[in-house]
């Protein structure tokens, strides 16, 4: 990183770094609305080394600053995380080196509290968790967060600068909406992390990096968080650490290590499975109205991979009825059966979130029909025997007639090697 670049204009306060890799130069910017341009962090480059760690190991490549760095979280970086991410990614990542000079002391005056705000059941549970449940005043939450680093993806598989910039500017929209509503201070950051990325390395599955990006954005704005929620998809008892895998499975080992002298970084919603955490915003009537889990539209689309995950968890415990705006009733109520096919498939499958809603969905006493069961059967044993290309055929035709969803999300790197683990459970 060369060089960092300060802009404000009437529109927005402007961050830009001059990157450079080989011969390829890009320009990465982030912007906020001027009147949070006072908490920019320009004169560090905490927010390079994060952002760009993972990616840095998995190349080899080094990371080399013109301007300083945190000392603690160099110190952490260079002895805790990297040492343990190149023995449990078995060739996947090396060991690099991080050049920069190293500061230690904290921006003065930080005292804010954020998480980031989607209106998604992992925000939500933890803006009622440090809201309705937080006891100390110096951890409650001041402040919540919006940024465009690469969570409106809309499931593509590949990135779509057009369609990435739409969702964004909805989602974003939407969440100030309900800021406003109920009085919350929200901090938006629009940039364009994922165009660079994409032109440097090609397209990036945002799963095996969004703790970097989000952390790596946060750390742009030490002058204001002095601490900051990250909201977790597993805990420890799904601990896989390696690089290439969804960071939520080691991000409660990586989050201490990605702190600073001045911000500090834990993981909410204490050990609260998932089914749990939608127990929990049950009881939080802000969420009813403004659940939005949907990475393909601006609202629910009932039929997408999240969608359909969170209905059948509603659907688990009794309560769909509280997000009747949420998801539209007609459409729930016609897609009852289709839903808890997929279920028993994705559980087939091995999927630790269904099999969770699952699980509660029989303890409280859900039924299935011999049709959705005879046809998990068969799907589970398409996964284990029929050859890949064929597999995919029959799967594009049946579950778009039987379930009608986006089969292509259900292709992703995590199913198509339990595919591959079957196959070979199989062969013995």
């Amino acid at each position: 990183m060369n060089k960092i670049i300060r802009s404000d204009t009437n529109e927005y306060a402007e961050i830009a770094f001059e990157l450079s890799l080989g011969d390829k130069r890009e320009n990465l910017w982030y912007r906020v609305k001027p009147e949070h341009g006072q908490y920019l962090c320009d004169d560090r480059a905490d927010s390079f080394i994060v952002t760009f760690f993972a990616f840095a190991m998995e190349r080899g490549l080094n990371l080399r600053s013109a301007y300083p760095v945190s000392q603690k979280l160099w110190y952490q970086l260079t002895t805790q995380v990297m040492p343990q991410l190149a023995v449990t990614s078995k060739g996947l990542g090396q060991e690099i080196e991080i050049f920069a000079e190293k500061v230690t002391e904290p921006y003065p005056g930080s005292r804010g509290v954020g998480t980031g705000m989607s209106c998604g059941v992992d925000s939500f549970a933890t803006l009622y968790e440090y809201t309705e449940l937080c006891d100390l005043p110096e951890y409650r939450l001041t402040h919540l967060t919006h940024f465009n680093v690469g969570a409106h993806h809309g499931q593509t598989g590949s990135f779509d600068a057009e369609l990435q910039r739409r969702l964004y500017q909805k989602d974003v929209a939407m969440v100030q909406k309900f800021c406003d509503t109920y009085g919350y201070q929200l901090v938006a950051v629009d940039s364009n992390l994922t165009e660079v990325l994409d032109r440097f390395w090609g397209y990036v599955p945002f799963s095996a990096t969004h703790t970097y990006r989000n952390v790596g954005t946060v750390l742009l704005l030490q002058k204001l968080f002095s601490k900051y929620y990250y909201s977790p998809a597993y805990n420890l008892d799904h601990f896989i650490c390696k690089l290439g895998e969804d960071t939520a499975a080691y991000e409660k080992y990586l989050l201490p290590n990605l702190c600073t002298e001045t911000t500090s970084f834990y993981n909410s919603n204490r050990s609260w499975t998932r089914e749990e955490k939608l127990k929990r915003i049950a009881e939080f009537p802000q969420s009813y109205d403004w659940l939005k889990v949907c990475v393909k539209s601006d609202t629910n689309c009932c039929k997408c991979v999240k969608c359909m995950r969170t209905i059948l968890g509603l659907e688990a415990i009794g309560k769909t009825h509280l997000y009747a705006r949420a998801f539209d009733p007609q459409t729930v109520a016609d897609s009852r059966e289709r839903l808890k096919t997929y279920m028993l498939c994705q559980v087939k499958k091995g999927d630790l979130l269904h099999k969770e809603i699952y699980e509660e969905a029989i303890k409280n006493g859900m039924t299935f029909s011999a049709r959705s069961k005879a046809y998990a059967a068969m799907y589970r044993l398409s996964l284990k025997v029929l050859p890949r290309k064929l597999y995919v055929k029959i799967k594009k035709r049946s579950l778009n007639h039987t379930l009608q969803v986006d089969v292509n999300e259900l292709f992703t790197q995590a199913s198509e090697q339990r595919r591959s683990e079957l196959r070979k459970q199989a062969r013995k």
